[in-house]
């Protein structure tokens, strides 16, 4: 969806945030109705269409009222699958629309759908029972354990290094923030190209730019090397390790890490192509 649009409120710039806002506030049972309809999307749930939410438009101003199938509409979401979990335990789940623009083929919850950061919770969990088994150290140097590849020194580490607690919290002074993903038929670059900006990244080069211990900047290039050492200290693929220690534990058994999919996780080849348009390296 594009974040990019002078025509939208400015308050609206993560459309994704409000869809999963809105949908959770459908519990609510005192949320007022509306007749109005977003026509020709193709989505025609009617809980899309009746079920409405006041998004605050900043001081002095009157609210703005929309629709699931509205905010749909507005994003060029086609589709959308949502999971609400309550005292630990999924309370509702819930899919609209379609797998892409153009399918007629319904959401339905075994749909692949790719993750960005909420990821980063499971690899959290991973990293707290890594510390807690005495393999990895909160406050400890990253580079003493990892192998693969090492953080570069240079004056901002001289008398600050680099540890899993201020990768954790993103104060670790690490640049990238955030990382595009590669078509499905592009090539994947390895681990280390990613770290040194190496061709065929498509990112710059993770660094330490800002005195470890001082600021949080969120950095996914300080995520990437979390997975790095997790993968290092183990000794095991990271979807493997991730599939023993997380997924399996919650009964997670229609997810996976892998890039891309193998058969026996998407189904098939459209479904393996959908969730691969653009993925993570690695």
């Amino acid at each position: 969806m594009s974040r990019h649009d002078e025509n939208r409120p400015s308050c609206l710039n993560d459309g994704l945030l409000f869809l999963l806002r809105f949908a959770v506030a459908t519990l609510n049972p005192k949320l007022p109705q509306t007749l109005s309809e977003a026509r020709g999307s193709g989505i025609t749930d009617s809980s899309c269409r009746t079920t409405v939410v006041d998004l605050p438009m900043g001081e002095n101003q009157a609210p703005l009222r929309m629709n699931l199938l509205q905010l749909m509409k507005l994003y060029n979401v086609p589709g959308l699958s949502i999971a609400v979990i309550e005292n630990y335990k999924i309370a509702w789940a819930k899919e609209y629309g379609v797998i892409e623009t153009g399918s007629s083929t319904p959401v339905s919850p075994k749909h692949c759908s790719k993750q960005g950061r909420s990821a980063n919770r499971w690899r959290r969990r991973e990293r707290f029972t890594s510390s807690n088994n005495g393999k990895l150290a909160l406050d400890e140097n990253v580079n003493e354990k990892l192998k693969t590849w090492k953080v570069p020194e240079n004056e901002f580490t001289k008398n600050e290094r680099v540890t899993l607690r201020r990768l954790m919290s993103h104060t670790a002074g690490l640049t990238v923030h955030g990382f595009p993903g590669y078509d499905v038929n592009e090539t994947l670059p390895t681990p280390v190209q990613i770290f040194n900006g190496e061709k065929p990244a498509n990112t710059a080069p993770i660094r330490v730019d800002i005195l470890p211990g001082t600021k949080e900047v969120y950095s996914g290039g300080g995520v990437t090397i979390e997975q790095q050492l997790m993968v290092d200290v183990t000794g095991k693929a990271f979807p493997a390790l991730m599939r023993e220690l997380v997924l399996d534990k919650l009964g997670m058994a229609d997810s996976s890490y892998e890039q891309p999919l193998s058969p026996s996780t998407s189904g098939d080849d459209s479904q393996r192509n959908l969730c691969g348009r653009k993925s993570r390296a690695w």
